[in-house]
């Protein structure tokens, strides 16, 4: 962890402070400096370089500018948080700080995200001038996240050993203190503190180390408060409302989000949502698991197609791209000039770099295209099963942890790999709460994963409820503990290796079941079981006729596979007429007669279309 967090740290003092830099073992400057210590151990990590005539000038002092560029890196935010920050205060730096320190833009940002500073110290801050040692000790306690602490003993009155603590501001003693307590500052050979001194590199090497050092003792991570579970997701708006908004994202997912009524919105310039922002193009920023704030742009004139690239090629108009279009499914075909370059996973390059199995969102300007973004088709997508709806197609829902819902269409006749645990599985083990792992190749799903739960409960069923809200069980274990459990809607049975009906479980038998908090999301029955039922009522939603199996839905919603390879007579209620097996339609209603060999499996003698 040591050489990880200062490798972000140290980096700065190469960029920052050493124009003409070499790597050193050694440097002429160094030996029986007192700093010698911990510039050799930042040398030897790598992340320390001295000048080409073998110094490392541990006296050169540091600016203001090289100072918070520095304490930035003791967060390292990814690249959307990144963008994140940018969007709230990029602005404001390019505004306030000189363009000839516009290197430090980003650390400058950071700084100001991370409360090291605030942007009225900016704007008075001479960042080109050296640093002094008081306010350095400050914005590094402010980095370090010990403000509450320091504040705590100032507010106590807190007293200094330094010969020179009359020199230190009243406001900052506590920060010193700190600092102080935590052993990354302490006095000269004349126990001084020296509060206006300016600050060298080797004053800087002592208070880095010391501080990782401290934050490795304690066992604390810093992180970027506000941005820590901040994400932000961009799109096409495909309905909208003031409550609420979905879009395809530019990865291809359909997103869900409610929009809390403290969010900052923005359309076009005006604070609303509406349907006629449909059809817009989208940027969501979520924190702490909601909505913070939604932009969105709306122009005459310009709108958006997204879908699978299946092709690229290139004619003497430019290039033609064909995709999938996404909400039809429609195959079609754009041209794209010769002249203009594409993004590609958030990178500029060519069109020729388009590949079948991305996901493009190309912008035109009336007819013609402006802009063409695409990402990667390999990706994997984790959430929580929210819902799945059996339908002609059905239809997953997945919430995510940043409070939003990804919804996904499934053809139940060409259905994805679907993995319980380590075991290949039907799509009726995707169980309401469940955590899964959606993964996508050259941009289709591919695989479904379900993560199984490894708590456990074991007693004997001592009542159930059933109710239009759903089936409660009361279950007593061997302590004597009686638990209430719900029964998921798509909890699977079993008995004896045997998948079973959940409805042929009674009161008295001995079961195992698999939860999620208080959700049964698997059951085994240690009693014995029957499977009784002799007949099957549903709607009809795929057919097979390769294979003679019909998909239906039961009417306890649960899907159940119909063997029809030896079925006497297919009826059509209404007319009393027989039946080809290609007659039937999605969304007809059967009544069929036979028996089950298990609980998602039944063999039909006999069939009535109602």
């Amino acid at each position: 962890m040591k050489k990880r967090v200062l490798s972000l740290l140290l980096a700065v003092l190469v960029a920052a402070s050493l124009p003409t830099a070499v790597l050193a073992a050694e440097y002429t400057d160094l030996e029986g400096h007192w700093s010698e210590p911990y510039i050799t151990e930042l040398t030897d990590l790598g992340y320390l370089t001295g000048y080409t005539d073998g110094t490392v000038r541990p006296d050169r002092t540091i600016t203001a500018c090289e100072a918070l560029t520095l304490l930035s890196r003791f967060y390292s935010p990814d690249d959307a948080v990144v963008e994140l920050v940018h969007d709230d205060y990029g602005e404001f730096v390019e505004t306030y700080v000189d363009p000839s320190l516009s290197w430090a833009y980003d650390e400058i940002e950071l700084c100001l995200a991370a409360g090291i500073l605030s942007q009225n110290e900016l704007r008075s801050l001479r960042l080109t001038a050296a640093i002094e040692k008081e306010l350095l000790a400050v914005l590094l306690v402010r980095a370090l996240q010990l403000t509450d602490e320091a504040d705590a003993l100032n507010d106590a009155g807190v007293e200094l050993s330094f010969a020179d603590t009359d020199e230190i501001a009243s406001a900052y003693r506590g920060h010193i203190a700190v600092l102080v307590d935590a052993g990354i500052i302490e006095g000269n050979s004349r126990n001084e503190f020296t509060p206006h001194a300016e600050v060298t590199r080797a004053v800087v090497a002592a208070m880095v180390v010391r501080s990782i050092d401290h934050l490795e003792e304690l066992g604390h991570s810093l992180v970027l408060n506000g941005y820590t579970d901040a994400a932000l997701h961009e799109g096409v708006l495909t309905a909208c409302s003031s409550s609420s908004v979905t879009f395809r994202d530019t990865d291809g997912l359909l997103r869900t989000y409610a929009v809390p009524d403290d969010a900052s919105v923005t359309v076009s310039g005006v604070s609303r949502l509406g349907s006629d922002c449909v059809g817009g193009f989208i940027s969501l920023r979520t924190v702490d698991g909601a909505v913070d704030s939604i932009s969105v742009q709306v122009r005459s004139g310009t709108t958006y197609a997204q879908g699978r690239i299946t092709d690229v090629s290139r004619t003497s108009a430019g290039y033609v791209i064909r995709f999938d279009e996404a909400e039809t499914g429609d195959s079609t075909r754009t041209t794209v000039p010769t002249a203009l370059s594409a993004s590609i996973d958030g990178e500029t390059a060519d069109l020729t770099d388009l590949k079948a199995g991305m996901f493009l969102t190309a912008t035109y300007s009336g007819s013609e295209v402006t802009v063409v973004s695409a990402v990667s088709g390999d990706r994997t997508v984790t959430g929580t099963i929210a819902s799945v709806t059996y339908g002609a197609p059905a239809e997953l829902n997945v919430t995510t942890d940043d409070g939003g819902s990804l919804r996904f269409t499934l053809d139940l006749t060409d259905l994805p790999t679907i993995r319980w645990g380590d075991n290949a599985a039907g799509i009726d083990r995707l169980t309401v709460g469940s955590s899964a792992t959606l993964t996508f190749e050259n941009g289709l799903l591919e695989e479904i994963s379900v993560e199984l739960s490894d708590e456990t409960l074991e007693g004997i069923v001592t009542s159930i409820v059933a109710t239009t809200g759903g089936t409660t069980w009361l279950v007593t274990d061997s302590a004597n503990e009686t638990h209430s459990l719900t029964v998921s809607s798509s909890a699977n049975a079993y008995y004896d290796g045997t998948s079973i009906l959940i409805s042929s479980i009674q009161v008295g038998d001995t079961i195992r079941a698999v939860v999620d908090g208080s959700t049964i999301l698997e059951v085994y029955r240690l009693s014995g079981s029957s499977l009784s039922d002799n007949k099957l009522s549903g709607t009809l939603l795929a057919v097979d006729e390769d294979d003679d199996v019909l998909t239906v839905l039961n009417t306890s919603n649960r899907l159940i596979y119909v063997d029809v390879s030896d079925v006497g007579a297919i009826l059509n209620a209404e007319t009393g007429k027989t039946l080809k097996l290609s007659a039937l339609e999605a969304n007809d209603q059967l009544l069929a007669y036979g028996t089950y060999t298990d609980a998602s499996n039944f063999v039909a003698s006999s069939i009535i279309v109602e």
